[in-house]
């Protein structure tokens, strides 16, 4: 059985993503190096990489069109700043009914293609008063709200053992080294914990207050299921989000996601600076 024949809720097998890989290798990619996940509003960013190798994936079942606006559902693997990125325009989520096994997916797959880090980049709300829209933050650990693992159910040492740390899922040293790279490219980055909501509604003042006060300086709807597969293949990942808005209840204004994209339309040019300055220090 291929995966793409594969029944409604079967869980996708570790032979199955290395099929998939090499429906990927049949179009004459090259090995990439570095995954990269843009966040929404910045999949232009895709425009940047050079003799690019580009599968929708449509031509890549089960890996769904995303329902996310500001998402393209495509794989692009070519050369940007010095290395071979793989770059996924897009993303399968769980906040549009996919398991969490398929939202870690497109993670397994690059490390089978030969990625041996992650830059995972997303939009964010601000939950700390002190932040602005227009600015980015360093994500430097997470809460999964979610109520979802995407190894859950999985057989033990499969993508590796089950039982592994994450204490710091995100590379405090790489995480130094973005902060590096956004002082000298002069673009505005915070540092602060991420919150993990299942959306799609944007969160509730009280939600958002009582993540305030368990250490969360930011929110969003993606991230750490893929950041929780990474971690157990052992990929170091730095994460950045752009702040696109106040989260619910931090100003009297209400959550608008026209406005995240507007806000995200903006920051073209400071992502791109964040990213490819960043491209060349990863693993």
């Amino acid at each position: 059985m291929s995966l793409s024949d594969s029944p409604p809720g079967q869980r996708y097998r570790r032979a199955d993503v290395e099929r998939l890989a090499e429906r990927v290798r049949a179009h004459g990619a090259p090995v990439p190096e570095v995954a990269l996940v843009t966040g929404t509003g910045f999949a232009r960013f895709a425009d940047e990489i050079e003799d690019a190798v580009r599968i929708p994936y449509r031509d890549l079942p089960p890996l769904p069109e995303p329902g996310i606006p500001g998402h393209v559902g495509e794989l692009v693997i070519g050369r940007a700043a010095g290395r071979v990125v793989a770059c996924l325009r897009g993303k399968p989520a769980l906040l549009d009914g996919h398991p969490a096994q398929l939202v870690a997916l497109p993670v397994r797959l690059c490390w089978l293609l030969g990625c041996r880090s992650l830059l995972y980049t997303n939009t964010v709300g601000a939950i700390d008063p002190s932040f602005r829209p227009g600015e980015f933050v360093a994500i430097t650990n997470h809460i999964n709200f979610y109520g979802a693992n995407p190894l859950v159910g999985e057989p033990e040492d499969e993508w590796g053992t089950r039982f592994f740390d994450m204490t710091y899922p995100y590379d405090p040293g790489l995480t130094a080294t973005l902060k590096r790279v956004a002082a000298a490219q002069g673009v505005p980055l915070h540092e602060g914990v991420y919150w993990g909501t299942l959306g799609p509604s944007f969160e509730t003042a009280a939600e958002i207050q009582m993540a305030g006060r368990l250490g969360a300086a930011v929110v969003g709807m993606s991230t750490v299921m893929e950041v929780i597969a990474a971690r157990q293949l052992g990929l170091p990942v730095v994460c950045f989000g752009f702040i696109s808005n106040m989260a619910a209840g931090v100003t009297a204004e209400p959550v608008d996601n026209a406005d995240v994209l507007r806000q995200a339309s903006l920051a073209q040019e400071s992502y791109r600076r964040l990213v490819l300055g960043l491209l060349p220090h990863l693993p």
